[in-house]
């Protein structure tokens, strides 16, 4: 349920404003919906978790990124991209959700953005979301959302949505693999923290128990008594410096606190290729 836990908590703002389930391998985080759908998720996400595109072996350039368009599926669901940053959701039924978005990074046709409008209940910190172009350009997969086709014609993103130091390539050092939307798996904790790891230094942290978001810059070094372990120092933007440290996972898409009590993190999925 690992990868499961950042879809369910992805789709809970649009599902209460549709009232349909998109197209995609995730659940609910209605417990009433979440055991009936579990096992159908949980193949589907662990296939899907930690890839890129195997065959990637340069740079791409983040001026070549077709994704400022309008995009659709079978069911009536449109995802629309602008080239100014901004993105909107419709459903056949009329309701809408939107917001603005920024380029993270590219590997291929993996392509990472970070969103915001879809994270009411974690502080408008944001949420990041892959998604995977297939080979002709004109279908995308959205992590959490499934297959979209596209309408008439898109634009390449402007420069001006980079969030600075996107990465053109496969991640390598720890500070890239580690940008992204990292969430608390207990759905029980009293402060079920979510953080967020930007390519440029930044973060931001959502602390459920008071409701208040803390942000600052990171930086990230890896022990070397222990190669499993990561420790990530982070400098407040009120100028408190604090010291995480975890134990992690072999791609980097689970850290686990050393602290007591032990607290396991996720980092957002990652689509299967668009064929």
């Amino acid at each position: 349920m690992k990868s499961t836990k950042y879809l369910l908590f992805l789709l809970v703002p649009i599902l209460l404003l549709t009232g349909c389930q998109p197209r995609s391998n995730s659940t609910t985080k209605d417990s009433s919906s979440q055991s009936s759908t579990a096992k159908q998720t949980k193949t589907s996400s662990k296939q899907a978790t930690g890839k890129t595109n195997a065959n990637v072996t340069a740079p791409t350039a983040l001026a070549q990124v077709p994704l400022a368009g309008i995009w659709h599926n079978d069911d009536g669901v449109t995802f629309t991209f602008d080239n100014q940053g901004k993105w909107s959701y419709e459903t056949g039924t009329d309701a809408k959700i939107s917001g603005t978005y920024q380029l993270a990074g590219v590997v291929g046709r993996d392509v990472l953005l970070k969103l915001h409008g879809l994270d009411q209940d974690i502080g408008s910190i944001g949420n990041y979301l892959w998604l995977t172009f297939a080979k002709d350009k004109q279908t995308i997969d959205l992590a959490g959302f499934g297959k979209f086709q596209l309408k008439d014609s898109a634009l390449d993103l402007s420069a001006e949505i980079r969030i600075p130091h996107a990465f053109t390539a496969k991640p390598q050092a720890l500070k890239e693999l580690l940008v992204g939307t990292w969430m608390n798996t207990d759905e029980n904790a009293v402060n079920a923290i979510t953080m967020n790891f930007d390519p440029n230094g930044s973060y931001q942290r959502y602390l459920s128990a008071n409701g208040q978001v803390e942000q600052g810059t990171y930086r990230v070094s890896q022990s070397h008594n222990a190669t499993n372990q990561v420790q990530i120092k982070l400098l407040t933007s009120a100028g408190q410096e604090k010291i995480l440290k975890f134990t992690k996972n072999g791609d980097l898409s689970q850290l686990t606190s050393v602290d007591d009590p032990a607290t396991t993190y996720v980092k957002n999925l990652v689509p299967q290729s668009a064929n």
